[in-house]
């Protein structure tokens, strides 16, 4: 064990004991391919945010009279299959250059303030539900790939 990692539990107990502090959910080292990854993976969601339609004015003048008629929802379906489309082309890389759930967290941790990787802390959840959210999210759909192939579902239910 590592003088870091007794330090931090050294940390997290004085916490709890002191004050009642809530556990923060475990990182893990975060390999150099897998933060690379999340850099480039980061830079191309705030790209993708910024720059599809789904995002800007075509979205808004499809509501722009309150509502959807047919045509427009075909226009608003292509907009979403698109985006979704895109968005995981986006974020596909970390997928292999992560090789495990617990590095794919820590990796998206590491990152959560470069871009929306649902991880910011909110008052309503803990960092445990977060963190099983986001596993869940990603390696349910991924579990073939290095980043999830550690994955059992029901370690995460």
């Amino acid at each position: 064990m590592g003088a870091k990692t007794v330090w931090a539990g050294a940390v997290l107990l004085l916490c709890l004991a002191v004050t009642g502090c809530e556990a923060v959910a475990q990182r893990a080292e975060v390999s150099a391919g897998c933060d690379a990854a999340f850099d480039d993976a980061s830079a191309a969601m705030n790209k993708h945010y910024k720059t599809h339609p789904l995002f800007g004015p075509e979205y808004d003048e499809l509501y722009a009279d309150g509502t959807i008629d047919k045509k427009e929802q075909k226009t608003l379906d292509k907009l979403m299959a698109d985006e979704q489309t895109k968005f995981a082309a986006a974020i596909d890389p970390i997928y292999d250059a992560c090789t495990s759930v617990e590095e794919l967290y820590s990796g998206a941790y590491s990152h959560r303030d470069d871009a929306d990787w649902a991880l910011l802390d909110t008052p309503n959840m803990t960092q445990e539900e977060i963190k099983k959210i986001f596993v869940v999210s990603h390696c349910s759909i991924q579990a073939a790939r290095p980043a999830c192939s550690d994955y059992d579902e029901d370690d995460w239910r």
